[in-house]
């Protein structure tokens, strides 16, 4: 099963789709972006699984907007613990 869809948290509140699609086009087409600024997340669908995972190795516990970010793969609410 593929898997294009990570989340990142830990986003500043004010962080905008704009801003997050910026961040993640050096490393491929981003399709889809869910926003959830009251709680400091987003779950966004690249184009393919490879774009995924080089934003996930890229990014993960970078700065951004003066907070460090997390970003993994989404994992299902079914599957997390």
């Amino acid at each position: 099963m593929e898997n294009k869809k990570i989340f990142i948290g830990n986003l500043d509140f004010a962080v905008t789709e704009k801003e997050i699609k910026t961040l993640l086009s050096d490393y491929g087409s981003v399709v889809n972006i869910k926003m959830h600024r009251k709680k400091g997340y987003a779950f966004i669908e690249m184009s393919d699984e490879a774009e995924a995972a080089l934003a996930i190795e890229k990014l993960n516990g970078a700065l951004f907007k003066d907070r460090k970010i997390s970003i993994s793969l989404e994992i299902k609410a079914s599957k997390a613990k």
